[in-house]
């Protein structure tokens, strides 16, 4: 027997049973966008998307948690004691990974550096007309 088909079919089943496991959780279209978003996720531990999930809807209710996850899949890997231990600011940065994944992984930098920029105004006393030609000549 050729090993590397049997390595394979197994893979396909065991990405296959994963894919399964997700869409009978959030359903088929919702779980095709999750692994478009982060193919990653067919890697992670099948058996814990159901506990994590109650875990988290017992938090934040099960449709908020269901949104929650869809824009944040990497919290599939969560396991339900880290579920259990979630906080709003789960919630919350989970809008902020569906913001600012478009913008790529510079993008946050991108942002955090635009933020900063009335710190840098008054910690300096640089107008920002004067620190973006000095950045820019």
């Amino acid at each position: 027997e050729d090993k590397s088909a049997s390595i394979f079919s197994r893979k396909v089943e065991e990405l296959t049973a994963t894919f399964n496991t997700l869409s009978s959780l959030y359903g088929d279209d919702d779980a095709l966008k999750m692994v478009k978003i982060q193919p990653g996720i067919l890697a992670f531990n099948k058996n814990d998307f159901g506990p994590s999930l109650e875990a988290f809807g017992e938090k934040f209710g099960v449709e908020e948690s269901k949104a929650m996850i869809i824009r944040n899949p990497g919290l599939l890997s969560t396991k339900r004691l880290g579920a259990e231990a979630a906080d709003d600011l789960t919630m919350q940065l989970s809008y902020v990974v569906e913001f600012t994944r478009p913008i790529g992984a510079a993008g946050p930098i991108v942002l955090v550096a635009l933020l900063s920029i009335p710190a840098l105004e008054s910690a300096t006393g640089v107008s920002r007309g004067e620190l973006f030609s000095t950045f820019f000549q």
